[in-house]
């Protein structure tokens, strides 16, 4: 897998993950970003590569991923605060043009999968996001800009899916959709301080696939 990188320097690399590929090894043993970057390093003379995962993303996911070079930066970066900011293609079109969803969710690891419970149920965690609807297309899809506050597991998926809008292509929450390969969702913007320059770092991409370019905003 040839990486598409968006930023590198000594310390850090930025690139941008396609859908259907791991952040890091799974049990699928499809390439992931991790030794992507393991292997880029060693083709490029680095004897002793070492690269940590700072950002995953779920597999079915496309965006922005930030790895470190060395075990220090990893350290620093993961003291850093992140903007974290995603598109997603949902079915249906949210009750309010913007707003926030706050929701507590227990992780189920026997199916890797994620539910809205109450805020006193064993492991419970709160998700908090923010959206902005930013179109709504034809077929009754909508295009959402959102801004993660938490990071919990399938967050945005199961946010969205628990108040009927599940995220087009995502079959693990109910919704499938031939005209998207893997779940509707990219994390398109990432902003943060870098760890010892401490100049803001901010990158963007666009999405890809048809679900995303019927939309007029994606489409130039």
């Amino acid at each position: 897998m040839k990486l598409n990188i968006l930023y590198e320097d000594k310390n850090l690399i930025v690139c941008f993950k396609p859908s259907g590929v791991p952040s890091q090894s799974d049990k699928s043993f499809d390439t992931d970003m991790v030794s992507a970057v393991l292997l880029y390093e060693r083709e490029n003379g680095v004897k002793e590569p070492y690269c940590a995962l700072i950002n995953r993303l779920d597999k079915p996911v496309m965006g922005i991923v930030l790895m470190a070079k060395n075990k220090k930066t990893a350290a620093l970066l993961s003291n850093t605060d992140f903007k974290k900011e995603y598109l997603a293609v949902v079915s249906g079109c949210p009750l309010q043009n913007s707003g926030e969803y706050r929701d507590f969710l227990v992780k189920d690891g026997r199916t890797n999968t994620s539910k809205v419970t109450g805020k006193n149920t064993p492991n419970a965690k709160e998700a908090v996001l923010e959206y902005e609807v930013l179109e709504t297309d034809d077929n009754e899809r909508t295009l959402v800009k959102i801004r993660l506050i938490t990071g919990r597991h399938h967050q945005i998926r199961v946010q969205f899916a628990h108040r009927g809008t599940p995220l087009c292509g995502d079959t693990k929450y109910g919704m499938e959709d031939r005209k998207c390969n893997g779940v509707a969702l990219c994390a398109y913007r990432l902003t943060f301080l870098h760890p010892y320059r401490h100049e803001e770092m901010s990158f963007e991409v666009k999405p890809q696939g048809e679900i995303f370019e019927n939309f007029k905003l994606l489409s130039d």
